[in-house]
C-alpha cells in the first residue's frame, strides 16, 4: 500500500482514517517516501522478491511496536476500579 491509498481510504471512510496505516510506517529508520510498498503486479521476478522483503521487515517493525506498546502498558499503574 502507498501513501495515495491511505488518503483515499481517509477521503472515502473518514472514520477510518486513524486505524488505516502503511505497513512500514512503524519503521523509524526509513524516509517518509520509503515506507510505500508498490503493487509488483506486471513486473520481473526481482521486483516481486523486493516487495516480499519489504513487507516482511514491515511486519518485523510492525511487531515490534506492537511489543513496546504492550510493555508500555503493562509498566502504567491499573486505574483505581470505577464505583
Amino acid at each position: 500500500m502507498t501513501h495515495s491509498h491511505v488518503d483515499t481510504v481517509a477521503l472515502l471512510y473518514p472514520q477510518m482514517a486513524e486505524k488505516t496505516f502503511l505497513l512500514r510506517e512503524f519503521d523509524e529508520t526509513l524516509e517518509p517516501y520509503e515506507k510505500d510498498i508498490s503493487d509488483p503486479i506486471g513486473s520481473s521476478y526481482e521486483i516481486y522478491v523486493e516487495c516480499r522483503d519489504q513487507i516482511e521487515q514491515g511486519i518485523v517493525t510492525l511487531l515490534k511496536f506492537m511489543e513496546q506498546q504492550i510493555f508500555y502498558r503493562r509498566r502504567q499503574p491499573n486505574p483505581p476500579p470505577s464505583r
